[in-house]
């Protein structure tokens, strides 16, 4: 999107919970309340039983090195290689992700095949 990616089921969650999208919020209001057009904020405690240790110290990192970001400097962080190579609203492309993170072309490869055998099977 223009300010940046995000993630497309979680962005038809918002807008359903925030009122302006074709399907309805159910419960979902139960957990997020939206104030204004860009501020989700939790209605209860995360249930934290559901992720790993890792996954915890990795959300606490990103917590810690973006949470009191200013909007404008996450915009531009965020528009890096992999972001302005996608079309306008349109997915990224795993591989230039990995390229953005200094991955070798062996390594995308590798993902990119494993991801494919994947969605045959999802099909």
């Amino acid at each position: 999107m223009k300010d940046g990616p995000v993630p497309s089921k979680l962005y038809d969650i918002f807008k359903a919970i925030r009122g302006d999208s074709f399907f309805p919020a159910g419960t979902l209001g139960d957990y997020f309340s939206v104030h204004g057009e860009r501020y989700i904020m939790p209605e209860k405690k995360p249930d934290l039983s559901y992720l790993s240790q890792t996954d915890v110290a990795e959300l606490d990192e990103s917590i810690s090195k973006y949470g009191e970001m200013p909007f404008g400097a996450l915009r531009e962080i965020s528009h890096d290689i992999a972001w302005s190579s996608a079309p306008d609203n349109g997915k990224i492309i795993v591989e230039n992700m990995l390229r953005e993170v200094g991955e070798d072309e062996e390594y995308i490869s590798y993902v990119a095949e494993v991801m494919n055998c994947q969605n045959a099977f999802l099909q």
